[in-house]
């Protein structure tokens, strides 16, 4: 008797199985003989395509969220040589900064990406330049991939002094 069941459900199953490829039509697909992409196709980087409006406005809404989130606009000094400006930062140490000015205007900066300068100030009293580089992202919009900032001595301020001296 149990050899009959298990030969009866190995018989359905069988069936089943034959049944379910003939619906999904298995038995006839196509196998793809498309050779694989070169190499430069992935490494190829699409153009931004906003106006340098649009692009300014996104830099902004960054420094906006990031301002309030940490309560400033923090960035790590990475000059190798000392700041020349009274009270700036060494190599190393992290800035924090206060938005003075953003640019409207883009530059075209290597690889296809867009560069957008701004002026920050630290808390210090010392003024720097911040660049942000962005280009287009996998999902369409911009993205920054790069922030440098570099010390600015300010109208007023001597350079290569330092305090004390």
């Amino acid at each position: 008797m149990r050899k009959i069941i298990l030969a009866a459900l190995a018989a359905t199953g069988l069936t089943l199985g034959w049944a379910a490829m003939e619906d999904d039509d298995m038995a006839n697909q196509l196998i793809s003989t498309d050779t694989a992409r070169p190499a430069e196709e992935d490494d190829y980087q699409a153009v931004i395509q906003e106006s340098d409006a649009d692009l300014a406005a996104f830099v902004l809404d960054y420094i906006t969220k990031d301002v309030q989130l940490k309560g400033d606009f923090f960035i790590e000094n990475r000059s190798k040589k000392q700041a020349l400006v009274r009270g700036g930062a060494a190599a190393g140490q992290c800035l924090r900064l206060k938005l003075v000015s953003l640019e409207k205007k883009t530059k075209s900066a290597a690889g296809g990406t867009k560069m957008l300068s701004s002026r920050f100030m630290e808390t210090s009293g010392a003024a720097y330049e911040v660049r942000f580089y962005l280009q287009s992202s996998s999902y369409g919009g911009p993205e920054i991939i790069r922030i440098e900032a570099e010390s600015k001595p300010s109208a007023g301020a001597k350079t290569g002094s330092r305090p004390g001296k």
